[in-house]
Order: structure tokens, then C-alpha cells, then sequence
């Protein structure tokens, strides 16, 4: 489910509900079929939970720039609670673009107080091309629309109604009270149709049915019940310009003061004079603290104290470059749902938070106390605020970590009354060989203004033990068992949502012959009221060489995964004049011979599968036939895999063709 997607000018971010399932894929947007190519390789930052995650089919997770979808690997669990951000960088836009920028600065002393300081100023500025669309060009009747549109999407959109000889067409004209509306006739009809997807309750149409070709088929539902108009979207040339000023005095490690300014200017339609008023914002910061301060008394050390804090603004009118916050950002408020409404994360916002921790001690015995306070003013109307305690501790081979934290939010005009608590304690001790760890973290969310119609508050409790190896020995190992339990308020009455146990373990040795082994293995279960048990296995098992004397390194893996994934959909989607393989029908005409193309799209249905792969990669150097050689400065690259999924609980077959 995608909560909200935020446009900042080549960058953009989603935010993504998970789904039970250790896999995706998780859909993006768009796809290069479609023209909508707008990833740059490299370029996303993938955040489950708050946690940076790491590109890779080893890793976490793999991406596909081709098809705009994110695949979440064996090692990442996701759950109904977890919530995925994305953010790319765009590498095309509809038109054709001009990027200009330069900056300046300098070095200085200040002469009262003996510290270094910097001002920088820099100034970077996009501009699309109107007579430059990537697609085909706009025409007089396209540019008039443009110029009467504002900056409404919604208003930028021509005909998509287009008279055909009869028979020949999709549709046929009907009267529904009055208002002429469409019908689709599968025996051919007098009218073909452009539809564009508005959103829910935003449109007449729905998609009703793909028929056996992938052809979509759109039936009315009436005004604003549906989720498509009738249309063709035309893209509106953008143009966004950004002017930073920077300043910074002293030194971060021990006293020091920052600011910094910036003026934007965001022209969501250069073509339309219309809806200007709101293009000019600036967003402005300060901060500064004390770091590192000795506090003694009486010749004895009582340890070190910084003392940091912050403000900052940002206008509604301001749209920066980049991401400025995500929902995320609004959790520690207790916000995190009020910030997947569409239009929130581009209100104006004003933070300002203050932070005291003191520390004493060193490696084998020390103690860090950290102290937070925070206060937010969001939109018009919704204030915040949060105090957070912090305290870290390590002793005779024991560690430690707690953090209590509570926020409070309301809402004057969009009324919402919250209260949000945060707990969460590990501790583990080096007992000879072994470390046993515990881990415990309560969340509770509630809004007061919510009565009826949903839930109005929700807890978690998350219980966890486990035992692994001790630092700095050659083999490690970790099991880790953990219980969950959801609960949600309605009508004033906690009511259980969820119970879940998970066990997780893993084994990695050392080197040895040049070879090292790794295994990791996940088994969940969950229970619901009135629903049978849900039950995820995942497992990896990877042997892996480098052998310098023959000049090869490889790895053989084996993995199984258990869980539920999204059906895929069939989808016939237009590209261009020659620039597909496929008629509209989505039967293949040759390369380069058709105006469409076939994808596979993810739909909201799911299906239990078991997944089994086996893999082998070899590198092969030829450098024994001599370093300085032509033919021996090159190496060759195998890879041998076998992959197959089931539906079935019959999995013995898949198991086995895997491991032979």
C-alpha cells in the first residue's frame, strides 16, 4: 500500500506499508514501458523501520530500475507493521532539462573570540524545456490547456474521447441521467478512450477487468466514486531555483554556532501565469552547543557534559531539492499517521529541540545520560511536543542501553488529541565464551478524538532473549527468540490484534582453506483472532572461496523462503509509435513493430508460495599464464542457478532439485 509520495523536484520518496511477507516486489510507480524511467541507477536510499538498508541480493535488498520495483531478500522479515522509504533520484522527466548552479566562500577569523569560522553561498537552479518534451511535442490546443491549468494537475489534461469509424473502436456513448458517459463493447465500438489514474473517490471510472489479452477494461461508477478519469495527463514544464546561504563559527567538538538560509523559487507550470502567488518560500536554521566540557570539583573528574540545541523553519511555500523529512521523521510525535495525509509533508514546519548529556567513565566502566526536549508547530493549527531519556552503560563485560521516551500532539482545526509512549531496554553480559542478551520494547499510541469508525490507539510489546558468541572469536553464532503481542483500542477497550514468536539464528565461521561458511534462518509464526496461523521460514545457507593461489574466488548458496507474495497481473501499456513489441491486444508483432509492451503488475491479492534457490558464482583469473600478458590479464565470470517456487505444501521435490 502506498501512503504518500512527495515530489522534491529530481528527487522523490514513498512511503510504503509492508505486507506479510518476506518479499515484494513493492511497486515504485511507474516503469519504463511506460516512459516513466525515472530511477538513476544507485541513486535510492531504501529505509525499513527507520533502519538504512544495504543494495544487494546478498544484502537486503535488490532493485529493479527497469520495472521501478523494490525486492526485499531472505534476511529482511516484513511484517504488517513495517513501513518501507524509498527515495530515488529521477533520471528523466517528460522534458528535456537545464541544470545551472555555482557557489562561493570563505574563511575567517572572529577577532573577539579566536575561532575559525566559514560563509558559503551557493545558488543551483532546473529549468525544463517546453518546446523539449521527451514524448513528442505539445501542440497549440495542449499548450492553451497548460496556460489555463495553474498549477492543478488535475486541470492539465486534454480530451481523451477520440471518435473511430463504428465498430472499430472500445467504446459506445450512453446517457445516465442526463450525463453522457461510456461503455465498453467487446464486440467493438465507436469510440476509443485515453484513461489516467486520479485516485480514490477522485474519478468517474473504475478499472473493472483485464480481458485474456491484458486489455483493460474501465466501467463508470458515477461522479467521484471511482478512482479514473478520461483524459490524457499533460506534463507540466517545471522550473526551480534555490539561493543557500551558510555560516559556521568555532569547532564542533567544542564550542560552535551555525546558521544557515535559503531562498527557493518552485514554478510548477511555466507555461500558466496562474497560481504564482505561492512560489517563492525560504527555509532557514540555527544551531549551536557546548561539546566535550570537563566538569570537576575539587581537583576529582566528574566526567564531560554537552549541552546542544536547534531551531528551524521551513515554509509551506518552500520545496527543496531533496527529501526534507519523511514519516519517520513524525513518529517520535506520535505522528506518523496524521503524516501520511496527502499535502502534510509540505506544510510549513517549525522545530526547535534542546540536548544535555553528560558521561563519565572509559571502556571497561563508564555510564552516558542523555536528556531530549522538543517542541513542534506543523501547518496552521497542530503543536507537539516530546521529552526523551537516554542512558548507556557498560560494566565488568555488561552492556546496556534504555530509552523512555513520551510525546504529545494536538490539533485545533483537524481535530486529533495524541498521547504516544516509547520503552525500550537491552542488556547483555560476556559470560565467559557466551553473551546472553535481552531486549524489551513497549509502544503506545493513542489519539483521544477518535471515537468510532476505527481504532483509536494501538500497543506493541516486544520481548526477546538470546544467546551468541563472544567478541573476537573465529566462529560466531547468535539464537534469538522473540514474542510480540498488538493490541488495538476500540471503544475504550484494548483488544488483541496479534501474537507472534520469532526465532532467528545464524553461524558464520572463519576462513579456513581459503573458504568460509554462513548460515542464517528465520521461523515465525503468527495467531489472530478468528484466523488460521500464519507461519514464514526462511533460511540461507552460503559457502564461499578465495582461492589467490589459482586465482579464482566463488560461493554457493542455498536458500528457502516461505511466505506470501503478491499475484501479478498482466498489463498491456502504450510507449510509443514503433517503440514496442506489442499490439494493443498484447499479442507480440516483432521488435520495434508494435506500439506496446507487456508487463507484470502487482494487484492486492496474495498467495502462500514456498521458494527454493540454489546458486553458483566462479570467478576465474588467467594470470598464471602471465601477469603482463594480454592473455592472461583477464578473468571470466560463471554463474549457474536454479530457482523454483510452489504453492503447494508439496515442497520435498523443490528441495531436492535444489540440492542436487
Amino acid at each position: 500500500e502506498i501512503l504518500a509520495g512527495s515530489p522534491r523536484g529530481l528527487y522523490r520518496t514513498l512511503q510504503i506499508r509492508g505486507q506479510e511477507s518476506n518479499q515484494g516486489p513493492y511497486f515504485l510507480g511507474g516503469s519504463a514501458a511506460a516512459g516513466n524511467l525515472f530511477i538513476i541507477a544507485g541513486s535510492e536510499r531504501v529505509t525499513l523501520d527507520g533502519q538504512l538498508l544495504t543494495r544487494g541480493s546478498d544484502r537486503d535488498y535488490v532493485i529493479d530500475y527497469v520495472t521501478g520495483t523494490v525486492t526485499f531478500t531472505y534476511r529482511r522479515l516484513i511484517t504488517a507493521e513495517s513501513t518501507i522509504v524509498v527515495e530515488y533520484e529521477e533520471g528523466e522527466g517528460p522534458y528535456g532539462r537545464t541544470v545551472l548552479g555555482g557557489g562561493a566562500g570563505a574563511l575567517f577569523q572572529v577577532p573577539l573570540f579566536n575561532a575559525p569560522g566559514r560563509f558559503q553561498a551557493r545558488v543551483i537552479r532546473e529549468k525544463d524545456d517546453p518546446a523539449r518534451l521527451r514524448t513528442g511535442e505539445l501542440g497549440e490546443e495542449d499548450e492553451t490547456i497548460l496556460a489555463g491549468a495553474g498549477d492543478d494537475p488535475y486541470q492539465a489534461v486534454a480530451g481523451g474521447v477520440v471518435q473511430v469509424a463504428p465498430g472499430e473502436g472500445e467504446y459506445d456513448q450512453a446517457d445516465e441521467g442526463g450525463k453522457t458517459i461510456y461503455v465498453f463493447n467487446p464486440d467493438g465500438g465507436d469510440y476509443d478512450l485515453t484513461f489516467f489514474y486520479a485516485g480514490p473517490d477522485l474519478g468517474d471510472y473504475d478499472l473493472d477487468q483485464l480481458t485474456a489479452t491484458g486489455q483493460k477494461v474501465f466501467v463508470h461508477r458515477g461522479d467521484q466514486q471511482g478512482s479514473y478519469l478520461i483524459g490524457r495527463p499533460l506534463p507540466m514544464p517545471e522550473s526551480q531555483s534555490i539561493a543557500t546561504l551558510t555560516a559556521f563559527v568555532g569547532d564542533t567538538m567544542s564550542v560552535f554556532l551555525e546558521g544557515e538560509w535559503n531562498a527557493g523559487n518552485y514554478d510548477r507550470n511555466q507555461l500558466s501565469s496562474l497560481d504564482n502567488d505561492d512560489n517563492e518560500g525560504t527555509a532557514a536554521r540555527l544551531a549551536g552547543g557546548l561539546k566535550n566540557r570537563p566538569l570537576k570539583l575539587g581537583g576529582m573528574s566528574l566526567g564531560r557534559l554537552d549541552m546542544t540545541g536547534f531551531w528551524e523553519n521551513k515554509d509551506a511555500e518552500f520545496k527543496p531539492f531533496q527529501v526534507y523529512k519523511t514519516v519517520f521523521d513524525y513518529d517520535p510525535w506520535g505522528l506518523s499517521d496524521r503524516a501520511r495525509q496527502d499535502g502534510f509533508l509540505d506544510q510549513s514546519d517549525t522545530e526547535a529541540g534542546a540536548e544535555a548529556a553528560w558521561r563519565i567513565g572509559g571502556e571497561k566502566a563508564g555510564l552516558r545520560l542523555k536528556g531530549n526536549y522538543g517542541t513542534l508547530a506543523h501547518g496552521t493549527s497542530l503543536t507537539a511536543d516530546q521529552v526523551a531519556g537516554n542512558a548507556d552503560w557498560n560494566l565488568l563485560g555488561g552492556r546496556g542501553n534504555h530509552l523512555v521516551q513520551t510525546a504529545e500532539a494536538a490539533d485545533t482545526v483537524d481535530p486529533l488529541d495524541i498521547k504516544r509512549d516509547l520503552q525500550r531496554h537491552e542488556v547483555s553480559w560476556r559470560v565467559g565464551p557466551v553473551v546472553p542478551k535481552a531486549r524489551y520494547r513497549f509502544q503506545k499510541w493513542r489519539d483521544g478524538q477518535i471515537t468510532v469508525g476505527r481504532a483509536a490507539g494501538f500497543r506493541l510489546e516486544e520481548t526477546a532473549v538470546g544467546l551468541g558468541s563472544a567478541p573476537g572469536k573465529s566462529l560466531t553464532w547468535e539464537v534469538d527468540f522473540e514474542r510480540g503481542l498488538a493490541d488495538s483500542l476500540y471503544t475504550g477497550q484494548w483488544k488483541p490484534q496479534r501474537d507472534s514468536r520469532t526465532v532467528r539464528s545464524g553461524l558464520a565461521t572463519g576462513r579456513f582453506a581459503g573458504m568460509r561458511l554462513l548460515g542464517e534462518g528465520t521461523y515465525r509464526t503468527i495467531q489472530e483472532p478468528d484466523r488460521a496461523e500464519q507461519t514464514t521460514r526462511l533460511a540461507r545457507l552460503d559457502l564461499s572461496g578465495d582461492w589467490d593461489r589459482i586465482f579464482a574466488d566463488w560461493s554457493l548458496g542455498y536458500r528457502v523462503n516461505n511466505s506470501r507474495s503478491p499475484v501479478l497481473d498482466r498489463q498491456v501499456l502504450f510507449v510509443g509509435e514503433g517503440l514496442g513489441d506489442y499490439d494493443q491486444d498484447g499479442q507480440f508483432v516483432g521488435e520495434g513493430q508494435g506500439d506496446y509492451t507487456v508487463v507484470l503488475a502487482a494487484t492486492d491479492s496474495l498467495v502462500a508460495a514456498t521458494g527454493v534457490r540454489a546458486d553458483l558464482n566462479w570467478r576465474q583469473g588467467f594470470q598464471f599464464l602471465g601477469k603482463e600478458r594480454w592473455y592472461g590479464a583477464w578473468s571470466s565470470l560463471s554463474l549457474v542457478s536454479v530457482e523454483s517456487r510452489s504453492t503447494t505444501e508439496d515442497v520435498e521435490g523443490l528441495l531436492l532439485l535444489c540440492l542436487l
